[in-house]
């Protein structure tokens, strides 16, 4: 299949190369903004601003596509460490277990739409 003038393993390697080059750069980026912006201010463009980009793709076609994806990368690259460092923001005696909880939920996130995904 073909869509914006290229095939499905092209548009995975833009798309790689991208996304990878500019979740790194938005990490950077990022945690240098965050000298002038509070996190949660920061955190709450970020998430919007991958939403529209999300919302682009999913409306375009073409190598709008591939781009908007990719640009995604920068948005993402905040994300975990934002939230993981405000989720903890008071926690006190029970910072640990918090941490604890938070990590699992990302592999219940890896592990629970696998097992919806199959057919038992």
């Amino acid at each position: 299949m073909k869509y914006g003038g290229v095939d499905e393993k092209m548009a995975g390697y833009y798309l790689g190369g991208i996304y990878g080059t500019l979740f790194l750069a938005g990490r950077f980026i990022g945690v240098a903004l965050t000298r002038y912006f509070a996190s949660e201010k920061l955190l709450r463009f970020y998430a919007l601003m991958a939403a529209l980009l999300c919302t682009l793709a999913i409306v375009t076609d073409g190598k709008m596509v591939i781009y908007s994806l990719g640009a995604m990368g920068f948005f993402m690259s905040i994300m975990f460490p934002t939230i993981f460092a405000l989720g903890l923001v008071g926690l006190d005696k029970e910072t640990k277990i918090g941490g604890s909880l938070l990590v699992m939920s990302i592999v219940g996130g890896a592990i629970i739409p696998f097992y919806y995904g199959t057919n038992y």
